[in-house]
């Protein structure tokens, strides 16, 4: 993971997921994943799933903090 540090560990701070539209188990999908804010030691990351054709499955928004 890119917000290791020697002698640190993530904590969860928050977590946010919507779900837009069901998925069936045998449908391919997209999963997405990025960090969208780095200050200091807050890591605010987001992630999508999309279906096949591109309409959105779920989002989600989670806040990390590096504790020592």
């Amino acid at each position: 993971m890119f917000f290791e540090l020697p002698g640190s560990r993530p904590i969860r701070r928050g977590l946010k997921s919507v779900f837009a539209a069901p998925s069936a188990s045998d449908e391919t999908i997209k999963v997405e994943g990025w960090p969208e804010v780095h200050r200091r030691r807050l890591f605010i990351m987001k992630g999508r799933i999309t279906h096949a054709d591109g309409t959105p499955a779920a989002e989600a928004t989670a806040e990390l903090m590096l504790a020592k």
